[in-house]
């Protein structure tokens, strides 16, 4: 099936922003709720680190607003929950 021009204009406009945001930041985590990538939304509401631990991180989605918590040590960012 032919992807109309403007499809892959939207296709290949999200590649570039998501590229651009890696770049920049070095990671593009993805919402476990609404499966949104932070770098769609201009990055995440917030982000906390937890005070005992700074090898974990809650994130607030943009979209969604779900907080989901993220383990940073491992050498990919991993959602725990």
């Amino acid at each position: 099936m032919k992807k109309s021009l403007w499809e892959w204009l939207r296709d290949y406009a999200t590649k570039k922003i998501r590229e651009d945001y890696v770049n920049k930041y070095h990671h593009d985590r993805k919402c476990p709720q609404c499966d949104t990538w932070i770098s769609e939304t201009d990055g995440c509401d917030s982000v906390e680190s937890d005070s005992e631990t700074t090898s974990v991180e809650f994130m607030i989605c943009k979209k969604c607003g779900h907080k989901s918590k993220w383990l940073m040590d491992a050498p990919a960012v991993i959602c725990v929950g």
